[in-house]
């Protein structure tokens, strides 16, 4: 666009020197005689012994001819001898025919105009008198002049040629320096259009260019930042539905398993109760028998309860895991303990393989349900081989724990760590598995089983 401007702005000026240049030629022509005559006139008036040498030098510094006359017609000086051959185009016949064609204008003492010759020639003349017995003739062909201005003319059409090619290589060169950076910003104000913060303008400058560029960074940045807390509270905001959709259902199955659970510990506790009340059961024995069927009952629908409430607080991601560093050798020696009578109850061959002194990094409490859950869930499921083996130990870097138990049932690895999920031949309440399966995620550690030949153990990784 530029180029274009510049191009068109030489051409007028082409176009404008061809139409006014010979005219503007011509008059300067014509201030350049009336100088050289009031010189001459100077000098004739004030030395005239050195006239004809100054009309010699003027003479021979410039293609004016000039003649000097008295006026009787007689050539007192000539700078060329033109004027002195009768048959020549231009004789001092002419000369003085032209003078009379050149009145002096009242107040003047000389006369400039454009004259024609007998061959169609034209001629740019001064006539003037310099004293009262001298006449001064000052010409120069219009010829000249016009080929003055044509040579000039070329050229100045060569050198709009020459500095225009220049002239675009070199707008060239800046308008890809200039505008480079523009085109870079122009991109990068696409890309944020597009969500797109990755490029930066390059600052190399003060100047106003980089100075928007730096600016375009700034903006960037900050729409960047922006749009990041915006999408971090728009995922917080999807978190808290999900989450209040998820407790909501939560409440639901929670209602309805722990209803189902808790319906037929209730129902027996109500009977057996009813029955003693009603003192239809007289035996001492028989009494003591019910008795004991309603403590177990009861206290089976105790950890029921303790279960439901732990999958709550689970599975609503209250859960606030407090890591600490422990000995899980002294953790697992202290739970074995515990489960002692239950060992010896179901006659259990249990097997310890348990390394002494492994220090760990996790919640204490939560670690010991995780351990207590594997050890009862083997109980519960464990067959009539009664065989159990509890394995603690450091390996590759980790401490894994792992509970097995003899039993011929396949676990479905999709639905075992389901709340409330139970096989065909299980006689839990489905609860203990997805304890250790949210305490494990809580923790970020990893956790599973293996179906082995004749058994099953589960495992977590420390």
């Amino acid at each position: 666009m530029l180029l274009t401007i510049v191009f068109s702005v030489l051409m007028v000026l082409f176009i404008a020197n061809n139409v006014l240049l010979e005219p503007y030629y011509t008059q300067k022509e014509k201030a350049e005689f009336i100088l050289t005559y009031e010189t001459i006139k100077t000098v004739a008036d004030e030395r005239p012994s050195e006239l004809a040498g100054y009309l010699s030098k003027i003479a021979a510094n410039s293609t004016t001819t000039i003649v000097v006359t008295d006026n009787s017609s007689k050539i007192l000086y000539s700078s060329t001898s033109l004027f002195e051959d009768q048959n020549s185009y231009m004789s001092i016949t002419d000369l003085l025919r032209f003078a009379r064609m050149l009145p002096i204008p009242q107040g003047k003492t000389y006369a400039v105009e454009t004259i024609q010759d007998s061959i169609g020639s034209q001629h740019l003349m001064l006539y003037a008198e310099l004293n009262p017995y001298c006449n001064l003739f000052l010409t120069k062909p219009i010829a000249s002049i016009t080929k003055s201005t044509e040579i000039y003319n070329e050229f100045f059409l060569l050198a709009i040629i020459i500095i225009g090619f220049i002239g675009a290589i070199i707008m060239f060169l800046l308008g890809s320096y200039f505008v480079k950076p523009i085109y870079e910003i122009l991109d990068i104000s696409k890309r944020i259009t597009n969500m797109d913060f990755s490029k930066k303008f390059q600052v190399q400058g003060d100047d106003e260019i980089n100075v928007l560029g730096e600016q375009i960074n700034i903006m960037s940045d900050r729409l960047s930042e922006n749009i990041q807390m915006l999408s971090r509270a728009n995922e917080a905001l999807q978190q808290d539905l999900n989450q209040k959709e998820r407790v909501e259902q939560m409440r639901k199955e929670f209602l309805q398993n722990a209803s189902h659970e808790l319906k037929t510990p209730i129902s027996v506790i109500a009977s057996y109760t009813e029955m003693l009340k009603d003192k239809l059961i007289t035996e001492e024995d028989e009494r003591d028998y019910y008795y004991n069927v309603i403590y177990e009952e009861t206290e089976k629908m105790s950890n029921i309860v303790k279960n439901l409430l732990g999958m709550a607080q689970l599975e609503s991601q209250s859960l606030n895991v407090q890591p600490e560093s422990f000995d899980i050798s002294d953790l697992l020696s202290d739970l074995l303990v515990s489960f002692r009578l239950h060992f010896e109850k179901q006659e259990i061959f249990l097997t310890e393989n348990i390394e002494k002194n492994l220090i760990v990094y996790a919640d204490k409490f939560l670690i010991e349900r995780v351990m207590s859950n594997y050890i009862s869930n083997a109980l519960q499921h464990i067959d009539d081989n009664h065989q159990m083996t509890i394995s603690l130990y450091r390996e590759n870097g980790l401490v894994y724990f792992g509970v097995y138990n003899s039993t011929n049932e396949i676990l479905d690895k999709e639905k075992i760590w389901t709340s409330f999920y139970k096989s065909d031949i299980s006689s839990g309440n489905g609860l203990g598995l997805s304890i250790v399966k949210a305490i494990m995620q809580a923790h970020e550690k990893e956790y599973g089983f293996f179906q082995k030949e004749n058994g099953v153990e589960f495992y977590i990784k420390l």
